[in-house]
C-alpha cells in the first residue's frame, strides 16, 4: 500500500498541469506517458484509449526529475530559490521573471523586464529579487492575484491528424486530442494519415498510430 501511495503521489506530481487543466487527459496522457511499472498505470490499464494502436516505449521507473514548471515561451538562462524555500524565480529569454510557488508549482508573479538575465537572487528578506538591473520589489502580499492570464493558442483548422503549432498537444481535426509532457514535444514531426512521429530534442523519437476516436 505504501508503493501505491508513493507512485500516486509521484504521478499527480508529474501530471500536475494536465489534472489541473484537463483532467480528462489523465486517462489518456498521463497514463500512456508513465514509466512502465508504475502502480498506477497498471492500475488503471484497461482506461488507456483503444484509439491509440501503437503507444510510445516508456522507461522502466520514474526519473529523478518530480514535476515541470511551464510557462516560459523562451529558454530559460538563471533560477534561485528563496531563503525559505518556499519560491523559485526564473529568468527566461522570453523577456520575464517569473515567480512560483515552489510546493504546487504554480506561477505566482510575472515580472516583464524585457531582456534576459544572467543573474538573480533573493534578499535575505525574500522580498526583493537581485538583479544585474537592479533590485526587483516582488508582491508577498497576495501572489495568487499575480497569476498571469492563459493565453489560448489559435491553430488553422486542419482535418485529420496534427500538432498544435506549441507542439504541445497532437490534435484531430483541430481539437486537442492529446497532451504531450514537455520533454517529449516535438523539435520536428512527421504526420501522415493515421501516423504521427515526433522527434524530441533528447534524441527520443515517438511514434503513435492513431484510429478516430470516438466521439
Amino acid at each position: 500500500m505504501i508503493d501505491l501511495v508513493r507512485d500516486a503521489r509521484r504521478f499527480i506530481r508529474y501530471n500536475k498541469w494536465v489534472v489541473e487543466n484537463t483532467p480528462l487527459q489523465v486517462y489518456t496522457s498521463a497514463l500512456i506517458f508513465s514509466p512502465a511499472r508504475s502502480l498506477i498505470r497498471e492500475l488503471f490499464k484497461q482506461e488507456e484509449p483503444e484509439w491509440i494502436t501503437t503507444k510510445p516505449t516508456m522507461q522502466d521507473d520514474w526519473s529523478s526529475c518530480i514535476q515541470t514548471l511551464e510557462g516560459h515561451s523562451g529558454a530559460v538562462n538563471s533560477v534561485a530559490f528563496s531563503h525559505d524555500d518556499r519560491r523559485l524565480a526564473s529568468a527566461s529569454y522570453d523577456g520575464t521573471v517569473k515567480i512560483w510557488d515552489a510546493a504546487s508549482g504554480r506561477c505566482v508573479q510575472t515580472l516583464e523586464v524585457r531582456k534576459p538575465l544572467d543573474s538573480i537572487s533573493f534578499d535575505t528578506a525574500d522580498r526583493r529579487l537581485l538583479t544585474e538591473i537592479g533590485a526587483i520589489v516582488l508582491d508577498v502580499v497576495a501572489p495568487s492575484s499575480m497569476t498571469p492570464t492563459a493565453i489560448a493558442h489559435r491553430n488553422p483548422q486542419r482535418q485529420g491528424y496534427g500538432l498544435s503549432s506549441d507542439g504541445i498537444w497532437i490534435m484531430y481535426n483541430s481539437e486537442n486530442l492529446l497532451w504531450l509532457p514537455s520533454e517529449y514535444r516535438p523539435s520536428n514531426s512527421f504526420v501522415t494519415a493515421s501516423t504521427v512521429a515526433i522527434g524530441c530534442a533528447s534524441g527520443r523519437v515517438l511514434v503513435f498510430n492513431l484510429t478516430i476516436p470516438n466521439s
